[in-house]
């Protein structure tokens, strides 16, 4: 066996695998992938992706922490829904339910422990999956199954060295917003942290936070000067005409001046500096002044 390279022999990967028959190509390609993993890293197994990963994760002290989890996606395929909408929510819709018990669980994990998620899956790299994957699950990046076992874990192994690079620069520091009032409109900037940026989950919470609001709401990226890069935060199909992607620097600007324009603005800046969109934490903004005045 090779011994570990020093840039990775401190890396703690747990790699949660399927349960397949002994005479299946997908043992043998579990096999091979684990002896492979074991060669560069300090590699914890585990079979098949429930609640027992959770409570491991929990309970791992800091000399024993994880840098990343590798793991098959289970899903229901008993899942029938029935919706009378267009086809693509309808098959939106059955995908969320048929991954949502194993997405729920990845959800738990980044909540625990903000820690690189690959789904390594015969599910490929759909978009809409991965869209799903990401905006349910936190799942950083897909890698499709092959019939080749060293193709896919050489494609592992860089997917690893690459998301672990990134998550350790992380957190990104996010400071109190620099509020401005321009022609009626109150305004601050802020950098988009939501990993693979803005997707239909969140751009619904952030429309629906916004239909309250009498005034208008927009969404302008900074460094552009086309019209089709200006958003109004209420419709969800307008934030999806034109990706906003992870790490641009966007203005919001809420029609209005006074406290009610200045706390939605507000709500706005914590919630587009969230990491996933299931921890969009519009409330920040009230925990602080909460804080403030106890």
């Amino acid at each position: 066996m090779k011994e570990k390279s020093s840039q990775y022999q401190n890396k703690r990967i747990l790699f949660v695998y399927r349960n397949y028959s002994t005479e299946s190509p997908g043992y043998k390609a579990t096999v091979h992938i684990i002896e492979y993993l074991k060669e560069r890293y300090d590699l914890v197994t585990h079979c098949n992706l429930d609640e027992k990963v959770v409570e491991f994760i929990s309970t791992t002290g800091p000399d024993k922490k994880i840098s990343a989890l590798i793991t098959h996606v289970p899903y229901n395929a008993s899942v029938k829904s029935s919706y009378p909408v267009s086809h693509f929510m309808y098959e939106r819709i059955m995908l969320t339910e048929a991954y949502q018990e194993s997405l729920l669980i990845l959800r738990q994990i980044k909540i625990l422990m903000d820690i690189p998620i690959v789904a390594y899956t015969g599910a490929g790299d759909f978009a809409l999956i991965a869209n799903i994957f990401w905006e349910v699950g936190g799942v950083d990046q897909i890698i499709a199954k092959t019939a080749d076992f060293e193709k896919d874990s050489k494609e592992i192994t860089r997917v690893l060295e690459t998301l672990i690079q990134n998550y350790e620069k992380l957190p990104i520091a996010i400071a109190e917003p620099l509020i401005k009032i321009e022609s009626d409109y109150t305004t601050t900037e802020v950098r988009v942290n939501l990993n693979s940026g803005l997707g239909f989950r969140s751009a619904a919470l952030i429309a629906k936070e916004c239909d309250g609001y009498r005034g208008d709401v927009l969404i302008k990226k900074v460094n552009s000067t086309q019209e089709t890069e200006i958003y109004d935060a209420k419709s969800i199909l307008d934030f999806l005409s034109s990706p906003i992607i992870e790490g641009e620097k966007i203005a919001i600007l809420v029609k209005g001046t006074d406290k009610k324009a200045e706390r939605l603005l507000k709500r706005l800046y914590f919630a587009f500096s969230s990491r996933y969109p299931f921890c969009m934490d519009f409330g920040k903004f009230d925990k602080i002044q909460a804080e403030e005045k106890s």
